[in-house]
């Protein structure tokens, strides 16, 4: 297509703005969406899938925010972490990783015990529970004597009081597999806190690695029941110890291997710092020396610990391309998904691009985000219309995140006020655009707001669903083309098959910006 260069071209990008069937629990169909429907009716418009292979996960896993800005950044899909774990158990490469091997062995070694710390949750988003199996096998294939499990309770990607069958479904496994016990239980607020509240670090560090806790119990299931008649359910679950044979609590000692398995970076770097940082200052906690410590991603380039699977910085990402072009590009988006927009989507490198500018908007300061539906939509429109009027810059990358954050909470209502308030900052976003001939990409990273409970059970759906997510390019150049599916029935996107993947997004705003797309990108151009 020849066309003059549109500056600025703006993606922005909606999460967990699903396009699901007309049914019961679909806030984004309850909405009232006047900006939306309008443009799908007068912009080539399409769906894209956004779940399982497409970007990088298990086939047939739903969607999440990271996978969907990873495979957006990248022109193609990339297996994340889960994936490569899952596959090395599968073909059974993974028990003999060489890294974990030399954890076992040091245990084994200095009659120490290994200690297996992370999520323990069927959502199978921070953690796996067959990665968690497949490390108590690995311990018990290099005859490691004491394994002890310390298991953070979720609540949150998961029901608040799925933990009671989770824990004893693990109980079971480790009484088939013969090896392995439970020796302490923490709720994912306290264990995986990541606002720096160090007080909660501190009760979930004590009860692991200390064996202290305000209350001992003498099973996994005792504790629970025992949280659940006082009303704390698995996220609020206070840290406390289940004493081994004999009354005796596990502690972590010199010539013990500490593996951390959850696989999501962000939610447990204050709890491993608290571990193996030699100079840890928020609070006193016995010097790690002769503690060996694993985990099975990489949480921050500076913990002293070995990593099984680290991070694989790729080459050839959509921000690497805009800039090698000379072109000046600005990030923006809430707290909630200001890593998405920037490390994750510039293939997991933490430092921008030459002449990549970030602005982070702050998220409400609110326990749920459901009391504040429309969170900082408002404002981050507002700066990108502001950016736009400077004319600074080529090109915007944006994010909304209120429809994927309040759909989590289970709130309908909420949800539905969340897509409204993104549809009208996208509607002010896109006349500041069109009024200086600029082009925006309207996309999601995965589907959710479009299934906020489940129509059969009415329990929420904390997760992300398999949904396709909608795809509209909006300029004026394009006004009144067809999408490669056609027209959109009715406006009715749910009625078209999917056009392509996420990986089409970054090799389509290249096009448009007339630059080639890198050749490890795999996506191709839809308009």
């Amino acid at each position: 297509m020849n066309m003059h260069r549109p500056k600025p071209v703006i993606l922005a990008i909606v999460s967990g703005f699903g396009i699901g069937p007309n049914m019961d629990r679909n806030a984004v169909r309850q909405a009232n969406l006047p900006v939306f429907r309008e443009l799908t009716e007068t912009y080539p418009a399409m769906t894209l899938n956004a779940s399982g292979s497409f970007v990088g996960r298990d086939q047939g896993a739903c969607g999440t925010a990271e996978a969907g800005h990873r495979t957006i950044g990248a022109g193609r899909a990339l297996y994340d972490p889960i994936s490569r774990v899952s596959a090395d158990v599968a073909d059974g490469t993974f028990f003999k990783h060489p890294t974990l091997r030399k954890a076992f062995k040091r245990a084994r070694t200095h009659e120490g015990a290994v200690h297996l710390i992370g999520l323990v949750s069927e959502a199978n988003l921070q953690s796996k529970r067959e990665h968690l199996e497949a490390l108590l096998a690995y311990a018990k294939q290099e005859q490691v004597r004491r394994v002890y499990v310390h298991a953070v309770l979720d609540g949150v990607d998961a029901m608040p009081e799925s933990g009671r069958d989770t824990i004893r479904s693990l109980e079971r496994t480790l009484g088939t597999l013969g090896i392995g016990s439970i020796a302490s239980i923490s709720g994912r607020s306290w264990a995986m806190d990541g606002d720096g509240r160090w007080d909660r670090i501190k009760r979930a560090y004590d009860a692991m690695a200390l064996g202290r806790s305000t209350e001992t119990f003498p099973s996994a299931d005792a504790a629970i029941e025992s949280s659940y008649a006082n009303g704390v359910h698995d996220e609020a679950f206070a840290p406390c110890v289940i004493v081994q044979e004999g009354g005796i609590a596990a502690t972590l000692s010199a010539g013990d291997a500490c593996i951390f398995f959850n696989l999501r970076p962000a939610p447990e770097r204050e709890l491993v710092k608290a571990f193996t940082l030699p100079s840890f200052e928020p609070f006193n906690r016995p010097n790690p020396n002769g503690v060996h410590f694993v985990t099975l991603t990489e949480y921050d380039k500076d913990l002293p610990v070995d990593v099984a699977y680290p991070f694989q910085e790729y080459e050839g990402c959509l921000g690497q391309a805009i800039s090698e072009a000379g072109m000046k590009q600005l990030r923006i988006a809430e707290t909630e998904r200001y890593a998405h927009v920037t490390n994750v989507f510039n293939g997991l490198r933490d430092n921008a691009f030459p002449g990549e500018d970030r602005v982070i908007v702050p998220s409400p300061n609110v326990s749920k985000y459901e009391q504040v539906p429309e969170m900082s939509t408002a404002e981050i429109a507002n700066r990108t219309i502001k950016e736009i009027a400077l004319g600074a810059y080529d090109v915007i990358i944006m994010n909304i995140a209120a429809p994927d954050l309040v759909a989590q909470t289970g709130n309908e209502a909420a949800a539905i006020k969340a897509c409204e308030a993104a549809d009208k900052g996208l509607g002010k976003v896109i006349d500041a655009a069109l009024a200086v001939n600029g082009v925006l990409l309207l996309v999601s990273d995965h589907g959710h707001a479009e299934v906020v409970r489940d129509p059969a059970t009415d329990e929420i759906v904390r997760t992300g669903t398999k949904n396709p997510v909608p795809f509209l390019t909006i300029g004026k150049m394009f006004e009144g083309i067809k999408a490669p599916t056609g027209d959109v029935v009715g406006g009715d996107l749910a009625l078209t098959a999917p056009a392509g993947t996420l990986s089409d997004v970054a090799p389509t705003m290249l096009k448009i910006l007339g630059l080639p797309a890198p050749k490890e990108m795999t996506g191709r151009p839809l308009v």
